[in-house]
């Protein structure tokens, strides 16, 4: 079964900058964002995993290109 990576492309005042899977581009935005988890974050709870998706979708909606790569 093949698997698909996101790869995060910066587009404008984000030119240059690319980041290679979905754990990369979140620790890049958590970051940008002054965001620090605890311990208790964990992506085996759907909570968590749902936060990680939604954080992805908001921050990479602007100035950013997606694009997926099967590997």
């Amino acid at each position: 079964m093949e698997k698909t990576m996101n790869v995060y492309k910066g587009i404008l005042s984000n030119k240059g900058k690319v980041f290679y899977g979905d754990d990369e581009a979140f620790d890049y935005a958590m970051s940008e964002c002054a965001i620090q988890l605890n311990s208790c974050f964990q992506e085996d709870i759907p909570a968590c995993k749902d936060f990680k998706e939604m954080f992805l979708e908001w921050f990479y909606s602007d100035n950013w290109v997606v694009d997926k790569y099967e590997c």
